[in-house]
């Protein structure tokens, strides 16, 4: 309730996303216990894998696809509390999951 009451009045009018899905993904992220250092859980690239394939699927987009076996993080090396090798996107790292 405390972090879902930090989300301003009309945020989805003005950011272009729903406080439901907001909302979803902080419930979300007190059930898994995720903190800006988890994986998975706040994984920028797993949410547009997903996002892709909900359009795909249910909109009838279609983006061009990179396989998950290519996609690297090409930013680590900006990322001051980047996760390295604990990453599934980290170049170095990469195993098929």
């Amino acid at each position: 309730m405390r972090r879902g009451s930090q989300v301003p009045a009309g945020y989805c009018g003005l950011f272009g996303t729903d406080a439901a899905a907001i909302s979803t993904g902080i419930a979300t992220s007190v059930i898994l216990k995720a903190t800006p250092l988890s994986d998975v859980e706040r994984s920028t690239m797993t949410v547009l894998e997903v996002a892709t394939e909900y359009y795909r699927e249910v909109l009838g987009v279609e983006f061009g696809h990179i396989p998950a076996a290519r996609l690297r993080c090409e930013h680590s090396h900006r990322n001051k509390v980047c996760a390295k090798d604990d990453c599934r996107y980290y170049p170095s790292s990469y195993t098929i999951r």
